[in-house]
């Protein structure tokens, strides 16, 4: 039986196989592309990963045939399939075996992963929006994959497909750097090398997230000095971007339910140290309603409003009056405009009793 006859039967009759074939797989069969059957297309190593029993065969004398599996193997296109259009290394990073392969022996497969297998965005089908880049970003051993050898694989994602949002299925409103902004280690990728992939984070990306959960890129950077110490390089590069509708955003899901990014940022001196910067350029943004916010339990100051928070620090202090001035300044205009129209209303014979009633209701939606 040659190497070809080999890979066929193997890789669509695996349990058929003797164990005398099984022994005689060897880095030509398994890296071999089926050429015939059910799985014609597909590479054996793939093939043998997505079952109990390859997984078996390729874990077998401490992984010593799974080892044998090659870069050009893992940033091949699949063909056919549930991930067609994808790569090997996709196929990979959707299964715990998989990922075990990558990431054995100190990430040596899957520093092998290729830039443009990195990068490739599924255009259509199940998997549409879906990269390698997006799937590592998710899980844990991905996420080591990416940072090993001093973040040699994670400075090769592009901006296109660090910025790339999920539009469709589940997780829509997703993206690298929003995986990224989720975790710890991802924050850590983020901020690699002077924040080389931080400072990629495109306005819309910052502040796109998970609809339903209130959560954006920019909230979840707000959470802990890392994610702020992203936030204010550059001159608050990022920070400044920052939308007001992202920073007043009431988070829905998870561990800060209950707050906005406004609250976050306000809960640290880092944090109002960003809301301060360029003259309370991003301070500026937050709304009223948002002062009037209680903290909830849990987190410091629970029970207060944030009007109150930020009046229990100098730094704080300080943002609430440039609020507080904005305010009066705002009224002051509107207070204005009115006497201007109440003039005019008067010149042309408007009813009176409207005028006030207009003022009234204009300065009550200015104040709450």
């Amino acid at each position: 039986m040659n190497a070809q006859e080999l890979i066929n039967l193997i890789g669509n009759n695996l349990n058929a196989a003797t164990q005398e074939q099984i022994n005689a797989i060897d880095t030509e069969v398994l890296n071999g592309v089926i050429n015939e059957g059910e799985f014609a297309g597909q590479r054996l190593a793939y093939v043998l990963v997505k079952s109990k029993r390859g997984v078996e065969v390729l874990f077998a004398n401490n992984k010593a045939l799974a080892l044998q599996i090659n870069a050009q193997t893992i940033n091949s296109v699949i063909g056919k399939g549930a991930i067609a259009g994808l790569s090997v290394a996709y196929g990979l990073i959707m299964t715990p075996a998989g990922r075990a392969i990558l990431s054995a022996n100190n990430n040596a497969l899957g520093l092998q992963i290729s830039a443009q297998t990195l990068n490739r965005v599924c255009a259509q089908g199940p998997n549409a929006g879906t990269s390698v880049a997006h799937t590592l970003a998710m899980a844990a051993e991905g996420r080591a994959i990416l940072a090993a050898n001093n973040y040699a694989l994670a400075l090769q994602i592009t901006a296109q497909t660090l910025n790339h949002v999920f539009a469709q299925r589940m997780g829509a409103g997703s993206s690298v750097a929003y995986q990224l902004a989720m975790t710890p280690e991802g924050r850590a990728i983020l901020a690699a090398h002077n924040n080389a992939l931080a400072l990629q984070i495109n306005v819309q990306t910052l502040n796109t997230g998970i609809a339903e959960e209130g959560l954006s890129v920019a909230s979840l950077l707000s959470t802990d000095p890392q994610g702020l110490a992203i936030l204010a390089a550059n001159n608050n590069a990022l920070a400044l971007q920052i939308t007001a509708q992202t920073l007043n955003r009431v988070i829905a899901q998870g561990p800060n339910a209950g707050l906005s990014a406004a609250c976050l940022l306000a809960m640290t001196p880092e944090g109002l140290a960003i809301l301060a910067a360029n003259n309370y350029l991003l301070g500026y943004k937050i709304t009223r309603q948002t002062l009037d916010t209680i903290i909830p339990q849990g987190f410091w100051g629970a029970g207060q409003t944030l009007e109150s928070l930020l009046n229990a620090s100098e730094e704080g202090r300080g943002l609430y009056r440039a609020l507080k001035q904005r305010d009066n300044k705002n009224i002051s205009t509107l207070v204005a405009f009115c006497s201007v129209r109440y003039v005019k209303r008067i010149e042309v014979g408007s009813p009176l009793r409207v005028l006030p009633k207009e003022l009234i209701r204009k300065l009550s939606m200015l104040l709450h």
